[in-house]
């Protein structure tokens, strides 16, 4: 791999524009004088750059051509910079076979030092370019350096170097496939490289399509070894691995390649030294390519790997004497040295099977039946711990079979097909054929399988996914069903439809609900063709009508019923297969569709009237009113909503700390109680709960409450518990109309009362009023008749309140208060239908010495659910004139 240093002019023209190159190399100052200019003139390409890598892209080669620069990502894209009229670019390569420092592809006759672990080249004081040499020393090359310029390869990434205009140096780090592996471990310390060596002997006459080797040539094949490789989103399938000793040597002729290795199930504890248990989450294997080499060069490797390995037995010296080798991703992570090279002389090739098919498993010996599905090809492939022994092989079909089967073969690519079924009426008795195979050894083997033809005809056909939202399907009638069409199928079928509809028999047709992509759930939902259950099938014609003519099918009806069994998730992704099948049954075909149920959440359906929520706060404000209890205040929370679950269960919050006394803290469930979906406020025992202010309200007046509404389905279907979807929340403030009212004068000033009346002054409806919090005005004077008579107090029982809200109203006035001598009420008089004496606060005014005394009464007015709002009203103490 060549290693690539790229002036100003290949690589500062994508960022900062060409900055020229130097003609002396000792003196370029005057020549950068101009580069910051041109770093802020190409800001915008700066942040491209930037903006590719952080979007977690890498960059994969870098060429220039001298008028354009071209830099490759690894998703293929292409960032193409032109540079400036005039300008040369520079690239700076060593010669991968001769080792020779090559300038724009000539060569310089320098020869860098081949020491992997050091760099062949540095940018040197002289301000230029400057190669390592054997004796260890830097020689300058006498090439100047740019005043930007590149160094690096596709295995350390790109290092990008600037000057500015007073001969700071600053760099940018562009990153390639490997400089992202941050590091590898070995899946454990007993992993061994296994290495086999065969000697070719190469046949006479062969019939294969390969290409094979020289006579005696040696051939190399090795065994996985298992890694894990960090970060696990690294591309560590582009990079080259090595194995490398301590003292910084790689084991000749191997590099190796990572591919993810798949499990099936989790990974388990017990399995995590298993050489089958990794996946491709960050785990991989690595193997090396198979290696041909002359006879000379293979017993050279082989002696390496008698000095550095082992073999079974200890014949060849034991594990422990090994060396121990690092996996090292080209030279920018390593692992521990825990790998010792085991080597062995191949044996012949014994068995071969077809697509890693533990039953198809042939050793030659006799012939291995095998069926095969019309459409689908089929791989040979070596058989078990046959790992690469297989250096070509071709197949042998009669001319008749592969007439009447349309037989399709490759035999470099190993594999076949069968294109039809020749009777659609009565499948065909099948037919042999034979396999050829070639080993690493020159070893031919003869290997037969009798085949017989499958009942399916294409594989499975997996549509686009769909979401189904019950809330539709369940509005009106007549809307539960989704209809999926099979005009997908048809046209996946081609010309093999009359195949499939003369194998057919609709009545056996099946369908399954699975939760994993591959359909490989231990216990799928078996979906009925009628009843009750959630899910139901039909097979339908072009009107929606059931049919059994696979003439007149056009789509398969599912039902979707509501509240049945089995239990279906909600928001979960599914895969329902519909099966087509023989009489027999056996299958013929299916199809496959991704579905997902959707419905509204509870969220969703809670939904609270405009006019109860709080523009401030976003709290429900409820108010008590007239149908509210007196003694249990209690309040239907459907009352506060449009749309409102009947059947949710609603709870207070546990959690939340809503009030506060000194170190006691009260949560929403501390300060009330939800029953039969209706809220009330806690007293507590004793009225413990009650503030102790004579106003008679509870710790939760007026507290934001969070009510949790939670339900475990929509319909029957249980919502899936990951997307939370079974539970919302809103805030509910209990208040008192009355209680957040206002007392005050009717003309907003002071009421004059006239002083040293005997008779006392009565203050009118008209003077004074209650103001709710809605701007309703209430009377706070006696205003009903009654048939007692009223005392001005707060143990008063009589009513003399027209409003239902009102149970009592008293006035009181400091004790200090000498300007007020008392206060009494009126009671409302009428005779004959008619009032005689109308209701009233009479204020009694002491004796003044002054035209006026300002002083306050106290309005007590007690509502109908036992508040006590207590404000002060203005009074002037006046004299009559």
């Amino acid at each position: 791999m060549r290693k690539k240093y790229l002036s100003a002019l290949l690589f500062g023209a994508l960022l900062f524009a060409s900055a020229g190159t130097f003609t002396s190399c000792k003196d370029y100052d005057d020549d950068i004088n101009n580069l910051q200019t041109q770093i802020t003139a190409n800001a915008d390409a700066i942040k491209t750059l930037q903006g590719l890598v952080d979007a977690g892209k890498y960059v994969t080669d870098v060429t220039g051509d001298g008028a354009t620069i071209n830099f490759t990502f690894n998703d293929g894209t292409t960032k193409t910079i032109i540079v400036e009229s005039g300008e040369t670019s520079q690239t700076l390569t060593i010669d991968p076979t001769t080792g020779e420092l090559l300038n724009n592809g000539q060569p310089t006759g320098i020869k860098p030092a081949t020491d992997p672990e050091k760099a062949p080249i540095i940018m040197g004081e002289d301000g230029c370019w400057q190669t390592l040499q054997e004796d260890g020393t830097y020689k300058t090359t006498g090439i100047p350096v740019s005043g930007v310029s590149v160094t690096g390869d596709e295995k350390e990434g790109w290092v990008l170097t600037i000057f500015d205009a007073d001969g700071n140096k600053g760099t940018v780090k562009v990153p390639s496939a490997a400089s992202l592996i941050t590091s590898i471990t070995v899946a454990d310390n007993t992993e061994d490289f296994e290495v086999s060596y065969a000697t070719f002997n190469k046949p006479s006459s062969w019939n294969g399509k390969a290409s094979l080797p020289d006579n005696k040539s040696v051939i190399f094949v090795s065994e996985g070894i298992n890694v894990r490789i960090n970060p696990v989103t690294a591309p560590a399938t582009e990079v080259d691995y090595y194995l490398t000793n301590a003292k910084n040597v790689n084991l000749s002729n191997v590099v190796l390649k990572a591919t993810s290795t798949d499990i099936e199930g989790d990974l388990t504890i017990g399995d995590t030294h298993s050489r089958a248990a990794y996946s491709n989450n960050g785990l991989y294997t690595l193997a090396m390519e198979r290696a041909f080499l002359t006879p000379d060069a293979g017993s050279d490797f082989i002696t390496e790997l008698e000095k550095v390995g082992y073999t079974d037995g200890g014949t060849g010296g034991t594990r422990d004497n090994a060396v121990a080798y690092a996996v090292d991703a080209n030279k920018t992570a390593r692992s521990a040295y825990a790998v010792a090279v085991k080597y062995a002389e191949a044996a012949n090739l014994t068995s071969i099977q077809i697509n890693n098919e533990s039953a198809t498993v042939n050793d030659g010996s006799t012939s291995k039946a095998y069926t095969v599905k019309v459409g689908s090809t089929y791989t040979i492939k070596e058989g078990p711990d046959q790992n690469d022994k297989m250096l070509d092989m071709y197949f042998e079909f009669s001319k008749t079979a592969k007439e009447t089967y349309g037989i399709e073969y490759d035999d470099l690519n190993r594999t076949f097909k069968v294109t039809k079924n020749p009777d659609i009426d009565t499948p065909a008795n099948g037919f042999t054929f034979k396999v050829h195979t070639l080993d690493i050894k020159g070893a031919e083997k003869e290997f037969t399988y009798n085949v017989t033809l499958s009942s399916e005809v294409t594989s499975d056909v997996t549509y686009d996914a769909i979401t189904v939202d019950l809330s539709k399907k369940f509005a009106g009638t007549g809307n539960n069903y989704e209809t999926i069409s099979l005009d997908k199928m048809v046209e996946a079928l081609g010309s093999n439809w009359s195949q499939w509809a003369n194998s057919v028999d609709l009545s056996k047709t099946t369908a399954k609900l699975y939760t994993k992509a591959d359909l490989t759930d231990d216990a799928p939902i078996e979906i009925e063709t009628s009843g009750t259950d959630k899910l139901a099938f039909s097979k339908v014609d072009k009107d929606g009508k059931a049919t059994t003519s696979v003439d007149n099918i056009t789509a398969v009806k599912l039902t979707i019923n509501e509240s049945a069994t089995p239990d279906i998730k909600l928001d979960t992704q599914y895969y329902l297969q519909i099966t087509f099948n023989t009489g027999t049954p056996s299958k013929v075909n299916s199809i496959i569709v991704p579905v997902t149920f959707t419905a509204p959440s509870v969220a969703d359906q809670l939904v609270a009237k405009s006019g109860y929520v709080d523009a401030t706060t976003g709290s429900i404000f409820a108010y008590y009113d007239e149908s509210t209890s007196a003694t249990n205040k209690a309040l239907k929370l459907s009352k506060y909503f449009d749309q409102f679950i009947s059947d949710a269960t609603y709870a207070l919050k546990t959690n939340d700390e809503v009030y506060k006394v000194g170190s006691t803290k009260y949560s929403s469930d501390g300060l009330a109680v939800i029953e039969n979906n209706a809220i009330r406020l806690k007293h507590g025992a004793d009225n413990s709960l009650v503030l102790q202010d004579g106003t008679n309200r509870e710790f939760g007046y007026g507290k934001q409450l969070t009510v949790v509404a939670s339900k475990d389905n929509y319909e029957g279907w249980k919502y899936n518990t990951d997307t939370k979807k079974g539970e919302s929340s809103f805030t509910i403030t209990i208040l008192s109309p009355i209680f957040e009212g206002k007392i005050a004068s009717t003309t907003g000033t002071s009421i004059n009362v006239i002083a040293n009346n005997e008779d006392g002054f009565p203050i009118t409806a008209d003077m004074i009023t209650l103001t709710d919090y809605a701007n309703n005005k209430y009377n706070v004077v006696p205003d009903k008749e009654n048939s007692g008579t009223l005392t001005n107090s707060k143990d008063n029982t009589i009513d003399g309140w027209s409003s239902v809200q009102i149970k009592n109203v008293y006035v009181t006035k400091a004790d200090n208060n000498t300007y007020i001598s008392k206060i009494t009420l009126q009671d409302v008089k009428a005779a004959n239908g008619k009032v005689t004496q109308e209701g009233a606060i009479v204020v009694f005014g002491d004796v003044t010495v002054s035209d006026s005394v300002e002083t306050k009464m106290t309005v007590n007015v007690v509502d109908e659910w036992g508040y006590v709002t207590s404000q002060d009203v203005n009074v002037t103490i006046v004299k009559n004139k």
